[in-house]
């Protein structure tokens, strides 16, 4: 039971991180997380319009 609470108050503790690390990143860039994602198989491909601008593209092999 004890490792069971462990593991949620672990689980807890790294969501709460991810949240303030996303909202520090969005209030020190002045913007909030905006893109495009597309998904047509096999290609996955993320842009990006903010400064600077980011363009990803994922291919199937």
């Amino acid at each position: 039971m004890r490792g069971f609470v462990f593991g949620i108050l672990v689980m807890l503790l790294l969501m709460i991180m991810f949240l303030v690390s996303i909202s520090f990143a969005s209030v020190y860039s002045y913007r909030w997380v905006s893109g495009l994602v597309s998904a047509a198989s096999p290609v996955v491909y993320f842009s990006d319009p903010g400064t600077p601008s980011v363009s990803v593209s994922l291919r199937e092999p």
